[in-house]
């Protein structure tokens, strides 16, 4: 400090340039006994530290300043204190190459100091180790006396933000924004281990208005040269002749005193053609003086400094705040905190520094330690507005046009968690994401990003079984564009028993490129607000394995000793391990049992009313009703038949955003759902059937048909249409076939899965007829009457050994799972859904939508299904599909589906049945497959991608089948001119904003 102190009146007594007096604004008037630092706490071995994460950077600064010598610490004390005439403050970013160190920070020996030693990258031989960081150069380079006392620590004090760690390669003019672009390396945790590549990946932030450089002699001439060479007007002289000090010349004066030269006295970077100056690219070096002044480097430069700003200040009319720093606390926060992060009113990148702060001072303050890794990728993606779908094969498609078209890209991230235990115990394991994006064929790139959201191996609510890897980021571009990044990893069942699949599921991300909406109200109440943006491109990238290798070189723990840090690692690496081989075990993974308390319930679909129904035989069920919500059509009633074990709920599933209710109540009916007898209902333990279920079914219609308020809503003749699932189907077709139901109470059918002729699928024919014991006689022996598809931890030993033995039951690959309720609902009826299909909500509390099944219904089940007819009770087994039964659906309209991977019943019972009608009526109907239309009365398609329970409980079935069964219930229940038209209500919104688009 003494050093500078004389600057002025030496330079005065030389002639020199007329210089600011120091005053109560100057740090140099700072005593030692105004800073509280590390050498009042030598007992504790506590160092302040004033530099800040990587993670705190902002995108724009008013100043940037590169290096932290006395000539930028100057600079940065100075205009740290300045603001314009609106009072506003100015934001000012030192970028500092070495690594933060203070007194008794320094080796003390040779072994020590060994680690610091470099060369630099231009000079080392082929077989040295290439350097990446100066770790024994910073804040204090040897070179010169400290300044963190004085100048830095004022400037710290009034809010500039230093970082370090941090190369600056080049400086450009920014793109369709006032001020440049400092390009810089960020050499924090990965020390080289990238080193073919990292310089290439660089991170950047914008100068608004200024940029001072202070990098010493030679790193300023190589940054100035390398921005010369990548498009940054300046003078050929850079880098040419020698100062008066004997050092190679970075920068000459161009005053003529010394010849041709880089920049003026005052600092100011010539351009190309040497007759004008970049009056915001400023050298503060002392070896733009032409000749030796006779004074020590540090005055040259602290007296060059005050000059140099000076002159900026006054052009500019930026004032200098005269307060006094008082007593500066380097141990505590900064008395003037950096501008926004002050003011009362936030941007939203200060709301997302002052989140990332809070994460880092609460692991600061509990003493946590962290854990950081470094991650490259690199491939192809598409721009393309037009690709809006977000499944696998648009991503595939995308990136095979993209790498046809070789638009390339690359992704350089740093992983950080600043409390690895707050990370793996948080149920979204997140992290903070760092680094930038490379693709040429979006304008902007290369894009900065900062504080994105890493979650690892975090539940895939939109698919069950499924374990993503997240990547969430706004980026910015380098003309100020700010676009969301979207990237995601799949790690499903299909990695089950193949490490192969698991590299490549944990290496391929899926990547969405948008454009953010300006509605941020709209947006942040969005469930996933990245879905609320315009779509601009889309494509995958992957980790190579050489970047893996690297990847793992770089895995660096944080904390106040060994101990923390090895419980760092320790702790991500057993989170990491733990959840790749619950993956890779797939269903010899920890069973799931059901949970206490459930959650994902986000469409909860409460019925309008509901009913107690008396059938003939006094047996009381249940009927519930929803109102039609679109006003504009006329209400017509819809009565909806749910089969076995289940109820209402797999109409009105609460865990899926658009429900079948939801879908039909807002296209004009009135639904009505019955639980029967087989259903989710106590009295279903009391050996009742499908034959006995035809009862209570003729009991809710007649309901509908008597009741002045309802009957309305039927068709001419009192008629009602019919929508029946699975056994709920076959108990319906048992009441129409027998004369129970009179068909001329219904306008017609729609049949989901099976109608009047039950085959079973070839695993459950296995179990029937391989089976060294009837299923349902051995567990009625052993276990009893009633088997419960749910199941808990403190179940009877006899239902957990059950549990343990069903992770032996063979399916595919992609169908295993952890969840003991699937396996025994699997056992009983056959794999119920495909696991894609369903959300992580549905499959998670599959336990609270089943009941079971008594085994006098499932000895009439396994008969039907062996048979392929629809059945009376035994003893007698009668068949029901004889022509003296089937003649009396004369008349009626039928629709059959089922799901092409239905793996309960074969989709030959559909299509029995659509053939016996066509035989006993005429061939005037049409068998469709997949997309295919037609008119006739009977009418079947098999739905691709489905299987059996799924076609009602999918995530997406409101796009892939609920459309196929109102246009049948349209068509005949208001003619077949009708046409749907969609009401504007919260659905519509939803289907047109993307948020259901999976």
């Amino acid at each position: 400090m003494n050093d500078s102190g004389d600057t002025y009146d030496t330079l005065h007594k030389n002639g020199g340039t007329r210089l600011p007096s120091r005053g109560a604004a100057s740090s140099a008037s700072l005593k030692p006994d105004d800073v509280q630092s590390h050498n009042e706490n030598h007992h504790t071995k506590t160092f302040p530290r004033i530099s800040k994460p990587i993670e705190l950077m902002r995108n724009s600064y008013d100043t940037v300043i590169i290096g932290s010598g006395y000539g930028c610490a100057v600079a940065a004390s100075r205009l740290a204190r300045c603001e314009d005439a609106s009072g506003k403050r100015q934001s000012v970013c030192v970028l500092e190459r070495g690594a933060e160190k203070w007194p008794g920070e320094y080796p003390s020996g040779v072994p020590a100091a060994a680690p610091g030693n470099h060369v630099s990258d231009k000079v080392a031989p082929t077989w040295f180790p290439p350097s990446t960081r100066q770790d024994c150069t910073g804040l204090h380079d040897g070179s010169t006396s400290s300044t963190s006392v004085a100048y830095l620590a004022d400037a710290w004090n009034w809010g500039a933000e230093i970082f370090c760690e941090c190369k600056v390669r080049n400086v450009r003019e920014a793109e369709k924004r006032d001020g440049y672009i400092v390009y810089f390396a960020w050499q924090g945790h990965y020390k080289g281990c990238f080193a073919p590549g990292f310089q290439g990946d660089l991170m950047w932030v914008h100068a608004k208005r200024c940029v001072v450089l202070d990098a010493d002699v030679v790193g300023i001439t190589e940054i100035l040269r390398r921005s010369k060479e990548m498009g940054l007007s300046i003078t050929h002289h850079a880098g040419q002749g020698r100062s008066g000090n004997g050092d190679v010349l970075a920068c000459m004066t161009r005053d003529g005193i010394g010849g041709p030269g880089v920049a003026s006295l005052i600092g100011e970077v010539s351009t190309r053609e040497d007759d004008g100056a970049h009056s915001s690219l400023t050298i503060t070096e002392a070896t733009v003086t032409p000749a030796p002044m006779g004074l020590t480097t540090s005055t040259t430069r602290t007296a060059l400094a005050e000059g140099s700003v000076d002159h900026y200040i006054r052009r500019e009319k930026l004032t200098i705040h005269k307060k006094p720093s008082g007593n500066i606390d380097l141990l505590g926060e900064p008395r003037f905190p950096p501008p926004r992060i002050s003011d009362g009113g936030l941007d939203s990148e200060g709301k997302q520094i002052r989140k990332t702060w809070s994460k880092i001072n609460s692991a600061k303050m509990a003493k946590a330690p962290g854990f950081g890794f470094t991650e490259v990728m690199s491939g192809f993606i598409r721009r393309d507005a037009n690709l809006t779908l977000d499944n696998r094969e648009t991503y595939e498609l995308a990136y095979r046009t993209a790498q046809g078209l070789c638009e390339t890209a690359r992704l350089f991230l740093h992983v950080r968690t600043f409390n690895t235990r707050a990370t793996v115990e948080d149920p979204d394991h997140s992290a903070t994401l760092t680094g930038t994006f490379a693709c040429p064929v979006i304008p902007g790139s290369p894009f900065m990003a900062q504080r994105g959201d890493f979650n690892l191996f975090v539940s895939d609510h939109k698919s069950s079984c499924t374990r993503n890897v997240t990547y969430n980021f706004d980026m910015r571009g380098v003309d100020g564009r700010l676009l969301h990044f979207h990237g995601y990893k799949v790690v499903d069942s299909s990695v089950a028993f193949a490490p192969f699949r698991f590299w490549r599921a944990t290496t391929t991300l899926y990547v969405t490129i948008l454009e953010p909406r300006q509605d941020k109200e709209a947006v942040s109440a969005h469930g996933e607000p990245w879905r609320r943006g315009q779509v601009l491109a889309r494509g995958i990238m992957h980790i190579h394995p050489t970047d893996f290798l690297s990847q793992l070189m770089t895995m660096t723990p944080t904390g106040s000793g060994l101990v923390k840090k090895v419980y760092s690692a320790t702790s991500f690496l057993t989170y990491f391990s733990s959840k790749s081989l619950s993956l890779i075990l797939g269903s010899f993974a920890p069973l799931e049992y059901p949970r206490a308390i459930y959650n994902g319930y986000i469409n909860d679909t409460p019925p309008d009313a509901s009913f107690t129904i008396v059938a003939s035989d006094n047996v009381k069920t249940q009927m519930h009703m929803w109102n039609a919500t679109n006003v504009d059509l006329e209400t017509k009633n819809l009565f909806m038949i749910p089969g076995a074990a289940v109820d209402h709920r797999i109409f009105a599933l609460p865990t899926i955003r658009y429900n079948a209710v939801n879908y039909f109540t807002r296209a004009g009916y009135r639904v009505f759902v019955p639980v029967h007898r087989i259903g989710q209902l106590a009295v279903a333990q009391d050996d009742w059937t499908t034959h006995d279920a035809r009862l209570d079914l003729r009991a809710c219609l007649e309901y509908i048909r008597n009741s002045p308020e309802y009957s309305g809503g039927n068709a001419p003749g009192n008629k009602t249409y019919t929508v029946a699932h699975c056994m709920g189907s076959v108990a319906f077709a048992a009441g129409l076939l027998d004369g129970t139901i009179p068909a001329s109470w219904i306008l017609g059918v729609t049949a989901s899965q099976v109608f009047m002729h039950p085959v079973w699928s070839q695993p459950n024919m296995f179990k029937i007829h391989r089976s060294p014991l009837a299923l349902d006689r051995a567990y009625k022996a052993l276990l009893g009457t009633w088997f419960s598809c749910s199941t808990a931890r403190d179940d009877t030993v006899p239902q957990r050994l059950l549990n343990a033995l069903l992770r032996f039951w063979p399916e595919p690959r992609g169908e295993l799972c952890a969840n003991a309720a699937c396996h025994r609902c699997t056992l009983i009826f056959g794999r119920c859904w495909n696991h894609r299909n369903l959300n992580e909500a549905t499959h998670r509390h599959i336990d609270r939508f089943f009941g079971g099944v008594n085994m006098t219904l499932l000895h009439l089940l396994m008969k039907q299904g062996c048979e392929g007819h629809v059945l009376t009770n035994a003893p007698r087994f009668d068949r029901l599909t004889a022509w003296r039964n089937v003649r009396r659906l004369r008349g009626l309209p039928f629709f059959l589906f089922v799901g092409r991977d239905n793996a309960v019943l074969t989709t030959e019972a559909t299509e029995r049945t659509y053939q016996v009608l066509c035989d006993a009526f005429g061939s005037g109907g049409d068998d469709l497959d997949d997309d295919a239309g037609g008119h006739g009365r009977f009418r079947r398609r098999v739905i691709p991608g489905y299987g059996h329970l799924d076609c009602w409980i999918g995530r997406n079935a409101w796009k892939d089948v609920y459309p196929l069964v109102r246009e049948e219930v349209d068509r005949v229940v208001r003619g077949p001119g009708y046409e749907f038209r969609e009401p504007h209500d919260r659905f519509r919104v939803m289907v047109e904003s993307g948020e259901l688009l999976y």
